[in-house]
């Protein structure tokens, strides 16, 4: 039999969703991974400790040093792939915890929006389909959500910030960012780009190659 090509997800938790300096889980504040363009990813909090002025940041790693523009969060990208895969575990592990984002008495969450990326109330969820702007968004369960195919859940598409109802699907090289079809024309014209989901599906072998080096040493 062919040797399944997934990595369980539960099982690579406390290694790749940690912070290789401080130790500490990713989360979406302070925590935050944010990848650099030798592709090694850092809280951003420690990144910010790493940053000296004016020389920028030396990546750990591979001892590269990469200038700052400003801050940490305006020069290097959350890594959506850690971010996702955090989200995933939390939500595996807290799916009766969560609270709705809408609600103002903080009510249990019982489904997510896919295209709002926020999670609502029985209540919440059934105004949020009536309202013109977001009546044709994608609304799932969380019971259905924790059993969705990890692809399915990775590959979940989010909308462009600068250009609206503009959907995430390309990935720009020279930027190491996701952008949808208007920003390249606009602001990526010149850049190197690819489809998103080839980016992912090396991203998810990287993983899985580096779980398993780590299980073979353990």
């Amino acid at each position: 039999m062919a040797e399944s090509s997934h990595v369980p997800i539960l099982e690579i938790k406390d290694e790749f969703v940690t912070c290789e300096i401080c130790l500490d889980y990713f989360n979406d504040g302070e925590k935050c991974p944010r990848i650099l363009p030798c592709h090694h990813s850092f809280c951003c909090q420690c990144l910010v400790s790493l940053w000296k002025k004016p020389q920028g940041v030396t990546c750990p790693n591979c001892r590269h040093v990469w200038p700052v523009r400003n801050s940490i969060e305006a020069t290097f990208q959350q890594n959506k792939v850690l971010s996702n895969l955090v989200e995933y575990i939390a939500l595996k592990n807290k799916r009766g915890e969560i609270k709705c984002h809408d609600c103002p008495n903080e009510s249990t969450a019982t489904s997510r929006c896919i295209d709002c990326q926020e999670y609502m109330c029985n209540v919440c969820a059934s105004c949020h389909n009536k309202f013109t702007i977001s009546k044709h968004h994608k609304t799932v369960l969380i019971k259905e959500l924790v059993n969705m195919a990890q692809d399915e859940y990775f590959l979940q598409k989010e909308m462009c910030t600068n250009h609206e109802n503009s959907k995430l699907e390309i990935f720009c090289k020279a930027c190491s960012t996701a952008v949808c079809p208007t920003c390249v024309l606009v602001s990526h014209r010149d850049h190197e780009i690819c489809n998103l989901k080839d980016v992912y599906n090396e991203k998810k072998e990287l993983i899985k190659i580096r779980f398993e080096r780590f299980t073979d040493i353990r």
